[in-house]
């Protein structure tokens, strides 16, 4: 099983570089991806302290209750890409700015 995921995203990678028109890489260019693309490391380090936040405050999910473990899953991905847009704005995109005048091409 772990030789297959390898092989199955190695070969779904070459099949985008094969036909870039295909549906599939449309999908993976849509703006919501690319969006999410461009915060998804600040995400990445976001979601983790929510989370710890979060369950104390509310309270841990009881097993079974489905509608809750959804409802606050949407609630720290609102929360977080909240944050991690603002971050990306306010604070990455400047930087990147700052970047390309110190490193002459």
């Amino acid at each position: 099983m772990l030789t297959a995921c390898p092989i199955f995203f190695s070969s779904s990678l070459a099949f985008l570089l094969v036909y870039p028109q295909s549906f599939i890489a449309r999908f993976f260019s849509s703006p919501v991806l690319r969006f999410y693309g461009s915060i998804s490391y600040a995400f990445y380090l976001v979601h983790g302290y929510l989370v710890a936040i979060y369950n104390p405050l509310i309270g841990f999910v009881t097993p079974g209750s489905s509608i809750q473990l959804y409802g606050r899953m949407f609630a720290v991905l609102a929360v977080a890409t909240a944050i991690c847009a603002l971050s990306y704005h306010f604070y990455e995109r400047p930087i990147m700015k700052l970047r390309k005048r110190f490193i002459s091409a």
